[in-house]
């Protein structure tokens, strides 16, 4: 196996560890467009509860997400619209998915949603 197929391989591990994380929350969705007049896309989503995860690789070698110019620019526009539009997006570097970062952070989203849950069963009316 190349390097190169060695680090694809190592993604799509990373990639399935964190939609198998996500999926505590609600139907996780991949590649997921979240405004319909725009092209912008999730890595996975959580629709149900507007709540999405970006990867963004490349912090090391000068990627397209931290480099500046034309796509780090497109970025930050996607995050904004999201959250305008009541989107929670976490954002993590490949090695914070290989620390077990976003666990922490989903669990924490899990206790909220039941939280909420309860609160609007105990309302009446």
């Amino acid at each position: 196996m190349t390097a190169t197929e060695k680090a694809r391989e190592k993604r799509r591990i990373l990639y399935a560890s964190v939609k198998q994380e996500l999926s505590q929350l609600g139907e996780v969705k991949a590649e997921y467009q979240f405004l319909q007049k725009r092209k912008f896309r999730f890595d996975y989503a959580v629709p149900s509860l507007k709540v999405a995860i970006e990867i963004n690789g490349g912090q090391f070698i000068n990627g397209r997400h931290n480099r500046g110019g034309k796509g780090y620019e497109a970025d930050l526009e996607k995050l904004n619209l999201a959250q305008l539009t009541g989107w929670t997006v976490l954002q993590y570097t490949y090695q914070q998915i290989e620390k077990g970062k976003h666990t922490k952070e989903i669990q924490t989203l899990k206790k909220i949603q039941s939280t909420n849950e309860q609160q609007q069963q105990q309302i009446t009316y």
